[in-house]
């Protein structure tokens, strides 16, 4: 469900930070880590500060276990892409 959340916002806004974010962690999470890295590159292209962007860091969570879980992956697949 995520994935093709992430994919309809990319299709209308490629540069999008929350689209691309939540398909990094989203790659990260199925154990798809070659695509997450290539996603997260793409973030961070666009996005230099990665998961640090204001846009995301303001996202609102109804339940805090979802933020750390998005922030866990998408920080995983930084640090393999960055490595």
């Amino acid at each position: 469900e995520a994935r093709l959340w992430a994919k309809r916002c990319l299709d209308r806004a490629p540069r999008d930070a929350v689209g691309r974010a939540v398909s990094t962690a989203a790659a990260w999470e199925a154990g798809e880590h070659g695509k997450a890295r290539a996603e997260a590159l793409r973030l961070l292209e666009a996005h230099p500060q990665g998961a640090a962007t204001p846009l995301l860091t303001s996202l609102p969570f109804r339940q805090s276990e979802h933020r750390s879980r998005l922030f866990a992956a998408l920080n995983a697949a930084i640090d393999a892409a960055s490595a």
